[in-house]
């Protein structure tokens, strides 16, 4: 029996079915729809990854509002540094630090960049079609 299991879990593309589980939110049988194998194989073959993500409806949950909650924890850390009780028990330089990163890390989240890296593309790529136009000008007067 073991045999006929593996070579159903062999049919399976992990990376893919992992995606279709814990990215998608599919179920077993419609994972093992995809790849021709039942819902047990399918299990079976993602059963080591189960211990990380018990909660696939939760982590999707999670992972399609990621922006949305750290938008929230930035909230909440802006109203501590406002709350001079909280400021006393922890340094502000330790609610500063934690309000960067959840900071940052919303911005990346919602494909923002965490520093002006597009004005300096455009800076480079000005000065470099600035030098091509000046090369062609000096042959073009040769």
């Amino acid at each position: 029996m073991t045999d006929s299991i593996s070579k159903r879990t062999s049919k399976i593309d992990l990376k893919k079915a992992f995606k279709m589980r814990f990215a998608q939110g599919l179920t077993f049988r419609e994972i093992g729809e995809r790849f021709g194998v039942t819902a047990q194989a399918v299990e079976i073959a993602l059963k080591p990854f189960k211990s990380f993500i018990t909660d696939p409806e939760g982590y999707l949950a999670y992972r399609n509002n990621t922006e949305l909650l750290l938008g929230a924890v930035e909230c909440l850390l802006v109203c501590d540094l406002l709350d001079k009780d909280k400021r006393k028990k922890a340094s502000l330089n330790n609610v500063a630090y934690a309000f960067q990163q959840i900071f940052n890390a919303r911005r990346l989240e919602g494909n923002q960049s965490t520093a002006n890296i597009g004005v300096a593309v455009e800076q480079r790529l000005a000065k470099a079609l600035n030098k091509v136009a000046e090369s062609t000008n000096s042959e073009g007067s040769d």
